[in-house]
């Protein structure tokens, strides 16, 4: 009886500890493709995506007219990284009715294998009311 107890206990205590490694190891995973998801977040950034709410686009169809790619492992993954563009409304954040200037604000969602958002900020004359 006493065998079987610590047979029991010591088959809880390794699923216990390979349940822990596999979490670790999970994160570890997650850990090392961040750099990369953070990298082609980063290229959405420099587009004007408001024409793209509520689509799937990838970051290659987007800057393939504005950059030579040559690299074939570069132009694979770019082509790869789909995301979802959502588009937020714009906001007014500040405003000086002074000088009739206002800076507004518009959250970019990038929804895929891991969700990025940005803001883009814009400092405009025209919008704002005197």
């Amino acid at each position: 009886m006493e065998i079987l107890i610590s047979v029991m206990i010591i088959t809880v205590v390794a699923f216990s500890l390979l349940k822990i490694f596999s979490q670790n190891r999970d994160f570890a995973i997650y850990i090392d493709k961040r750099p990369l998801i953070s990298f082609s977040s980063t290229l959405y950034s420099f587009i004007d995506l408001s024409k793209y709410d509520k689509s799937e686009k990838n970051i290659y169809d987007l800057i393939y007219k504005d950059f030579d790619i040559k690299n074939d492992e570069v132009r694979k993954y770019l082509k790869e990284s789909k995301r979802v563009i959502e588009v937020g409304d714009e906001i007014l954040v500040f405003e000086d009715e002074e000088m009739g200037m206002g800076i507004f604000s518009t959250r970019y969602s990038l929804k895929g294998s891991v969700t990025s958002f940005f803001f883009r900020l814009k400092l405009d004359k025209s919008e704002v009311k005197k």
